[in-house]
């Protein structure tokens, strides 16, 4: 609920201030610059009369219930079974002690350590972070994990979702990584092309592609990590999480870090958000990934 300022502080703000009304506060600022806006008097609504005006306005959207949506672009309208918003809204997920005092936000860390197990069960990979903001910042934070590992030079895709690639060159703008492009042929991978360039930058490059591609084909994962690894190079992959529980997983085809948008796997569109950016890794990387990592242990008497 928003309580404004009652007169008797704006006086007192005023007073401090040594200004005598709230006009005095803005004539440093030009009058063709100021708009001049009339006092209205609110018609004030019922509580049944505000959710029904609400309902109207809400209605002029096109809703995914009665339309099916060919927009997203990584953003896609699956179905969320009932029980996912019942889970959410226990309280030991819902309203969990924040994460700065482990010892007594128990809550926050078995959700935690269940996604993290989870995840790295799905992708078949050895570990995975607490989450990111979005597929693309997760795929820039895997990107920079290889850059601090050494590697010069990074083979990408151009069947990588566009938005993700924006949010690449923003974070190595500037940064000393060489970057090289992978043309698509048919809507795949030119594995003749990334072939030629694995053998051009062979032993300081890593390849980074996306599986379904942002066109919706699948790539060829098997050739792929043959030319990679003949080149001496890593593998760095975008996936789908939902598309795992048909397809080879990541970790299967030695992948050293994996990606992915976590949205589609309980959160609403909702117009664009919010996201989940999934990173998982090999063992190698525990220690260059972001964020927190929830493990399981034992005390000193074995519990």
């Amino acid at each position: 609920m928003f309580i404004p300022h009652s007169e008797e502080e704006i006086r007192e703000m005023l007073e401090t201030l040594g200004k005598k009304s709230l006009a005095e506060l803005f004539l440093t600022i030009p009058d063709d610059l100021k708009i001049e806006v009339k006092e209205e008097k609110i018609k004030v609504l019922k509580e049944a009369e505000v959710r029904k005006e609400l309902k109207r306005i809400a209605e002029e959207n096109k809703n995914l219930n009665e339309y099916i949506s060919f927009l997203g672009g990584g953003i896609y309208d699956h179905y969320i079974p009932a029980c996912i918003d019942q889970i959410v809204l226990r309280s030991e997920f819902y309203t969990a002690y924040t994460p700065y005092q482990p010892e007594v936000s128990q809550g926050t860390l078995q959700a935690m350590f269940e996604f993290q197990s989870l995840i790295c069960d799905l992708f078949k990979m050895d570990v995975a972070t607490a989450s990111h903001y979005d597929g693309g910042t997760a795929l820039a934070e895997a990107i920079y994990i290889m850059k601090k590992k050494g590697y010069k030079n990074c083979l990408i895709s151009k069947g990588i979702s566009p938005f993700h690639l924006k949010i690449i060159a923003t974070y190595f703008l500037g940064q000393e990584l060489n970057f090289c492009e992978i043309p698509l042929k048919d809507f795949t991978i030119d594995l003749d092309y990334l072939e030629k360039k694995a053998k051009e930058f062979a032993g300081n490059f890593f390849f980074v592609f996306q599986t379904p591609n942002f066109f919706g084909f699948l790539e060829e994962v098997e050739d792929i990590s043959k030319i990679v690894k003949e080149s001496d190079g890593k593998i760095i992959v975008s996936c789908d999480p939902i598309s795992l529980a048909i397809l080879k997983p990541p970790g299967e085809y030695d992948a050293c870090l994996a990606t992915a948008e976590g949205q589609s796997l309980g959160l609403y569109p909702s117009f664009g958000g919010p996201l989940l950016g999934i990173l998982t890794a090999k063992k190698e990387y525990i220690r260059d990934l972001p964020g927190r990592i929830c493990g399981q242990t034992v005390d000193k008497d074995g519990k």
